[in-house]
């Protein structure tokens, strides 16, 4: 027979946890809600408002490229979200994942509007192996491995290559001392057509696209080069097969070690930045010297720059190519002032304005050159380039296409030049650069015509000079005025008609 004082010790202890709130019996935990934005600059008015046991939590947008939103919860509560469109829709995405990194949701490009769930809390979900960034299997340098994505549900990453429909896997290996990696993915027997992404960030929840490939190996196969990344840094690798394709293939990480320039039969750009990060935008002040003997001659790293030896600004070029693992690169040459100086670099004519073309997606190294020289074969003005080494802060970068920015100029593109005040008869008919790039509201205006293959797309031509910020309205109603009624005779059923085709808009030669 059990004693009084033991019985009110029961007794007490069961008042107790009736008085406990019921929230701290329950395992709580933070889920991650992911929002992205592929182009970099934001939702543009869309955004997606999270909803707690029916309670508003907060209304959030991607900033810039993307950011994280942390939703403390408890199991069995309920998360719904709520996506209100903005502009610009296929740019945006988001994830919904657990604490242990589990995909729980995800939408996009062109996220469903309105109300996605509930989705019932659970702290205890924990990912398969290599099922997402936070369960990434481990490689390690100089090591093949057989992969097999099969029966992978996938971690809702979407990859900025290739055909993606889920069953991806994850890796994850460490950077060597060369601080330059190789990825390949090859046949085992299974899988003929794969997609590689490397993302990058210090934590699985929190990761930044990298290089992105989908056949630059043999067949349709995979391949990746980095370089000049920080030894010991850690690689998280998304692997999957095109279209949603499952199977085994082989996947390599190699280490190619160190390349160390001594001499070229091309140029040699050498570039030093005293310490400083080449960015996007603004040119930072760098050094640069250029060694070139003359067409045909060995150029040795040893010899005098007699080509050039001075000063540049120098940033960081273009949208895509900018993600490359080979950046590409704008600068001008500058005098001891800071001014623009024209010089003929590696026997071009004289200018200030110039270009590093990234050779990366071209294996050949010769498209950039080809296409410039078909061009000027044809009677038209096309930027010279010429292949070139480059060197920064003493780090081999490969080789790249050196040559002219294109830009109004007697000994570049020739065409008229155009102010802010010539707004009405010859004087707004330009010349005008227009180029299909990234775009957004600011920079360019949509064409009334899209792509025959393609009805669907949204087409923009990007204002390139007089630039964005320059251009006035009635300039751009001339320019797009004027392309719309040659797309417009383009697509018109007197497309060939001398008087009313598209011969009265362009000047085609013939």
């Amino acid at each position: 027979m059990m004693n009084s004082t033991f019985m009110r010790g029961i007794f007490l202890s069961a008042l107790v946890l009736l008085f406990i709130p019921q929230k701290l019996l329950t395992q709580c935990c933070d889920y991650t809600l992911i929002l992205q934005d592929e182009y970099g600059d934001g939702w543009n008015g869309a955004e997606l408002e999270v909803f707690i046991n029916a309670e508003s939590f907060g209304v959030f947008s991607a900033e810039e490229f993307g950011n994280n939103v942390l939703l403390p919860t408890c199991n069995g509560e309920e998360i719904t979200l709520n996506y209100s469109t903005g502009e610009y829709e296929n740019e945006n995405s988001y994830l919904l994942l657990a604490s242990g990194g589990v995909l729980v949701h995800s939408d996009g490009p062109e996220p469903s509007e309105g109300e996605s769930g509930p989705f019932i809390a659970d702290c205890d979900l924990e990912p398969a192996p290599g099922a997402s960034p936070c369960s990434a299997m481990q490689l390690t340098p100089d090591e093949c491995i057989s992969a097999d994505n099969s029966a992978v549900v996938g971690s809702g990453y979407t990859p900025n290559c290739s055909e993606y429909d889920g069953g991806d896997i994850w890796y994850s290996i460490g950077v060597p001392e060369s601080g330059n990696l190789v990825f390949q993915t090859a046949d085992n027997g299974g899988m003929n057509d794969t997609g590689i992404q490397l993302w990058f960030g210090e934590e699985c929840f929190s990761l930044e696209d990298g290089p992105c490939d989908d056949d630059g190996g043999t067949g349709y196969f995979s391949f990746i080069t980095v370089s000049n990344l920080t030894p010991g840094e850690i690689i998280y690798v998304q692997l999957w097969g095109y279209g949603g394709a499952e199977g085994s293939f082989e996947l390599c990480a190699l280490d190619p070690g160190i390349v160390e320039l001594e001499q070229s039969l091309l140029p040699i750009f050498l570039i030093e930045t005293n310490g400083e990060e080449i960015l996007d935008e603004p040119k930072i002040d760098a050094s640069l010297k250029v060694i070139y003997n003359g067409l045909g001659e060995v150029n040795f790293l040893a010899d005098e720059p007699e080509n050039y030896n001075g000063q540049i600004g120098i940033e960081i070029r273009g949208a895509t190519s900018a993600g490359y693992p080979q950046t590409p690169y704008s600068f001008e040459t500058r005098d001891a002032l800071g001014e623009n100086n024209n010089v003929s670099l590696v026997d071009m004519p004289e200018e200030n304005d110039w270009v590093l073309l990234s050779n990366y997606n071209d294996k050949v190294l010769m498209r950039n050159l080809l296409a410039s020289h078909l061009f000027e074969r044809m009677g038209e003005y096309a930027p010279r380039v010429r292949l070139c080494e480059v060197q920064i802060n003493g780090d081999y970068q490969g080789i790249y296409a050196f040559g002219e920015k294109i830009k109004v100029d007697d000994g570049r593109l020739d065409i008229a030049t155009l102010n802010v005040t010539e707004n009405d008869g010859d004087d707004v008919t330009g010349g005008y650069i227009l180029e299909l790039n990234y775009h957004n509201s600011q920079n360019s205006w949509e064409l009334n015509n899209t792509s025959l293959n393609h009805p669907d797309f949204d087409v923009h031509l990007v204002y390139k000079y007089p630039k964005p910020e320059v251009i006035t309205e009635p300039q751009k109603e001339y320019i797009a005025s004027y392309v719309d009624s040659m797309e417009t005779a383009l697509y018109g059923d007197d497309f060939m008609s001398m008087d009313e085709g598209y011969r009265n808009y362009m000047d085609i030669n013939f």
